[in-house]
């Protein structure tokens, strides 16, 4: 993407917001070190979950949860580290670090609740739609984390440019355009952006930084469904057309249906996990809320 000269101004702006934000917590950041290392073993990420013990007790009522509704319950990270996965821990860890540091995102004109249930319903439909298509089992979590946290870019916006992110999406509406176009116009900058650069500052990943900078569209023309960004673009389209929360974006793309065939997802594909939807909503709701229990 170029950038013209007005928005390079406002992402130094915006950059120099970040910092301004918490910062991940250590173990956070040892956890991001770590899974960014080839190397890593299970045992690198048990010792350094379970010398945070907050953290360790946040993962562990996540595991124990309807949300993977175990038979037993664990009680270590070892554990559980065996029975669901290296991967699968990893991700619950650093969403419950994320989503800490936007716990106290408010706002009285906009609802966080309908936010983060669309947020939710999100990631819900990402997994299903990962499951259908035979997702490697050991990514589909990651499929869901990056559901969930596609749209860091507008928990952002609410905390440093809460007014004009409000004007944007009354913009949206009127205007009938799609949200990024109208952050772009009243911000100087969209959501999509400001996700992406987070995510790089944080050093979260490469499928978080697609995530949140490309579920506005199919992006690649081979492997399509090992792009977490792919799943959530679709993904977020069916939570809307759902009415499953609301994030702020009025605009529907036109050519809906020429998305879903080119990522091979039919309509009898939604019917027949439509009727799943609900119980893995509250399920997922679950994990939120466990989640976003204090530190």
């Amino acid at each position: 993407m170029l950038y013209d000269h007005a928005m390079l101004i406002k992402m130094e702006e915006f950059d120099k917001l970040l910092d301004k934000l918490p910062p991940l917590s250590p173990t956070a950041m040892k956890i991001l070190q770590i899974t960014g290392d080839p190397n890593s073993s299970a045992d690198n990420l048990n010792r350094v979950i379970s010398i945070d013990p907050v953290l360790a007790a946040r993962v562990l009522k996540i595991v124990n949860s309807v949300y993977f509704a175990l038979s037993q319950e664990l009680t270590s990270i070892v554990r559980s580290i065996v029975i669901l996965g290296f991967n699968t821990i990893k991700n619950l860890a650093m969403s419950a670090a994320i989503l800490d540091t936007f716990k106290d995102v408010k706002s009285d004109k906009f609802s966080m609740n309908d936010f983060w249930r669309h947020s939710i319903g999100t990631a819900t439909v990402s997994k299903l739609l990962a499951r259908e298509l035979k997702v490697d089992p050991k990514k589909i979590e990651e499929y869901f984390i990056c559901g969930l946290l596609h749209d860091i870019g507008k928990l952002i916006f609410l905390k440093f440019y809460q007014d004009d992110f409000l004007k944007a999406v009354s913009e949206s509406e009127s205007a009938g355009i799609d949200l990024s176009e109208a952050e772009q116009k009243i911000i100087g900058l969209d959501h999509l952006n400001a996700g992406k650069m987070l995510a790089v500052k944080w050093k979260l990943g490469p499928n978080m930084v697609e995530a949140v900078s490309c579920h506005d569209r199919i992006t690649g023309e081979q492997d399509l469904y090992s792009r977490p960004s792919n799943l959530v673009f679709i993904a977020d389209l069916i939570a809307r057309s759902e009415g499953i929360g609301f994030s702020g974006n009025h605009f529907f793309p036109l050519n809906i249906d020429e998305h879903f065939t080119k990522m091979g997802i039919t309509t009898d594909l939604i019917i027949s996990f439509s009727e799943k939807l609900q119980g893995e909503l509250t399920k997922a709701e679950e994990f939120l809320k466990t989640a976003f229990q204090g530190r």
